[in-house]
């Protein structure tokens, strides 16, 4: 019987220190989650960042290429003007007042 009860201690002893050794492997796993986490949480707000960036660049391109698309137009207009009286005689062109 006494061997019985020294199995039963020498096994419960052991059922002890795989039970602690586990509890430090699940904190330390739970640990290493809290950061993988914080991790993806920055990951997420600098994605945010980027799109962000991205579509206001975006808009500025555009607005930027419409400005250059009216920029355009106004100079080919006075370059016409400057160029062109709008008459054309004899194979020869007329330059108008350089005054827009």
């Amino acid at each position: 019987m006494r061997d019985v009860f020294a199995r039963l201690d020498k096994s419960s002893r052991q059922l002890a220190k795989n039970a602690q050794a586990f509890a430090y492997h699940i904190q330390n796993q739970a640990a290493s989650i809290e950061e993988i986490t914080a991790t993806m949480e920055e990951i997420s707000s600098g994605s945010e960042n980027v799109r962000t960036s991205v579509y206001t660049q975006s808009e500025a391109m555009t607005d930027l290429a419409a400005i250059t698309k009216e920029m355009d137009a106004v100079i080919g207009q006075r370059l016409y003007r400057l160029c062109y009286s709008g008459s054309y005689a004899a194979g020869s062109y007329k330059i108008a007042d350089s005054n827009p």
